[in-house]
């Protein structure tokens, strides 16, 4: 779980590939705050590891960071720029829903903004459907697809 306003990515992978993990079951967390360092998110990505922009739609201003969360243009900009720069089956999408105020009841976005919202944007973007497809279906089916083919037997061992 990386701060997002620091650039600690390369230290998580090194620790992480130091213990023999495969890389391309790694994710990345908050890499909104980094949308601006695209040679810092590139050079993630060509190591292996997805990159997650977890932030969607939360225009919040975090006081203890001091810094502003992206808005959702610079979010799809980014996004699109990882695609175009191929990565963008290394990109993961998600809203972060953490705070009550979050949810639609309380006023907030719901669980339903990233594709009512967001989704129309990259298409605004030039984001094709194939490419959508990857982002919301093939890429997190691809992040958990070892776990999937393990024999139930090597997982119920490896948590005993």
């Amino acid at each position: 779980h990386l701060p997002g306003w620091e650039r600690l990515g390369h230290r998580v992978l090194d620790i992480v590939e130091s213990e023999g993990a495969d890389l391309r079951h790694t994710v990345l967390c908050h890499m909104n705050p980094s949308h601006s360092d695209p040679a810092y998110q590139h050079a993630l990505a060509a190591r292996g590891a997805f990159l997650e922009y977890d932030m969607i739609g939360m225009g919040y201003y975090f006081a203890d960071e001091h810094a502003q969360s992206p808005s959702d243009e610079e979010n799809a900009r980014a996004i699109v720029a990882l695609i175009e720069n191929g990565f963008g089956s290394q990109v993961l999408l998600s809203q972060d829903v953490f705070l009550k105020t979050m949810l639609t009841r309380y006023g907030g976005h719901g669980y339903g903004y990233l594709l009512k919202h967001f989704v129309p944007r990259l298409r605004r973007h030039g984001v094709t459907g194939e490419q959508l497809e990857n982002l919301l279906i093939d890429n997190p089916r691809r992040v958990f697809q070892r776990g999937l083919q393990t024999p139930f037997s090597l997982q119920r061992n490896a948590t005993s």
